[in-house]
């Protein structure tokens, strides 16, 4: 089984607000971009894993 991924268009939803939540000085925003980007780096994960599910049958 191999792990590894290549970065993917979807993999910037995720990356982008989560570096631009390192730059922004409002805490509320700041948090708020992070945890929309994780969400999205977690959710391409599972869908990697359905894909894989679905293929094995």
């Amino acid at each position: 089984m191999n792990r590894a991924y290549r970065l993917s268009p979807e993999h910037f939803a995720g990356l982008a607000p989560c570096a631009a939540s390192v730059f922004v000085a409002q805490p509320v925003l700041s948090a708020a971009l992070a945890v929309e980007g994780f969400s999205a780096l977690w959710s391409i994960g599972k869908l990697k894993e359905q894909e894989e599910r679905v293929r094995k049958g």
